[in-house]
């Protein structure tokens, strides 16, 4: 992981650290997706966690629907906000955003677009990227 490219946020007492990727979008009026890799020291384990604004915080899941270039459509949805759920989320948004596809996610009863912005995009896509390879996924 290039640990300079991210903000560190140190818990000491529960023994994990979080790293955010410092050129993400921290604010925005529109929904937003930022992850951020957790590495909990004591068990050497490392974790990729959802973190999102106002704008789905308080929905019980997240259905984002999403169309790539060549026609191809799909729909990623998040039920467990646990370790595996947001990997298998995340991992689906980032196939789908090396197809660059074009998304939006069910939120106030309407379909708003997500991720619209480059700056959003490659903070996703560098995130999954490096977890990939801290944990040696590829």
């Amino acid at each position: 992981m290039r640990q300079s490219y991210y903000d560190l946020e140190e818990n000491k007492a529960a023994k994990f650290n979080i790293f955010r990727y410092e050129d993400r979008v921290r604010e925005a009026d529109h929904p937003l997706l930022n992850l951020a890799i957790v590495i909990n020291y004591l068990h050497d384990e490392a974790y990729l966690l959802l973190e999102t604004n106002e704008y789905l915080q308080r929905q019980d899941h997240i259905e984002i629907d999403w169309s790539g270039e060549q026609g191809s459509i799909g729909t990623i949805v998040l039920d467990d906000y646990n370790r595996e759920g947001m990997l298998e989320f995340a991992s689906q948004v980032y196939e789908a955003l090396q197809q660059k596809a074009h998304f939006t996610v069910q939120a106030e009863d309407r379909a708003i677009p997500i991720l619209e912005d480059q700056k959003e995009r490659e903070a996703f896509r560098v995130t999954v990227t490096d977890y990939y390879r801290l944990t040696r996924v590829y």
